[in-house]
């Protein structure tokens, strides 16, 4: 697609709401993030839970949890972004690295980032159970 013809078809898809779909693997969920002692780390995981709770409310947000016991994504602890659109030629990708954060963009790369994020999405709580699992989890903070 040319230049042009991207800028045109970003331009026809339309001003709806913008949804937004996040995956919170439950690793991250379940571990205590340092700053300093227990207490302190357990009030930022749970003020980190509730934050996530109050976004899954907002109109156009879902949040789905991917319990540990999953079996595929071992090692799959980097925070990877996928925003996507009416226009897949406007897709991009973003995944934190060591060096700081990859954007991608090539049509490859975004078809693997599809792929793996239906797999996650396959894999995941439905967003009713996954707001249950998060909320559980706070609690036993």
């Amino acid at each position: 697609m040319t230049h042009t013809g991207t800028r045109g078809a970003r331009n026809s898809t339309g001003s709806g709401p913008l949804g937004l779909s996040r995956r919170v693997s439950s690793g991250p969920a379940q571990s205590s993030p340092g700053t300093s002692g227990p207490s302190a780390n357990r009030s930022s995981t749970r003020a980190q839970l509730d934050a996530i709770l109050d976004q899954s409310e907002l109109s156009g947000v879902t949040v789905r949890v991917i319990p540990f016991d999953v079996d595929g994504f071992a090692g799959a602890s980097a925070e990877l972004l996928y925003a996507g659109g009416r226009v897949p030629a406007l897709d991009t990708a973003q995944r934190d690295t060591p060096e700081g954060s990859a954007f991608m963009d090539a049509a490859a790369r975004l078809r693997s980032m599809r792929t793996l994020f239906r797999k996650v999405e396959a894999v995941s709580l439905e967003p009713t159970r996954s707001r249950d699992y998060i909320h559980r989890l706070a609690k036993e903070l």
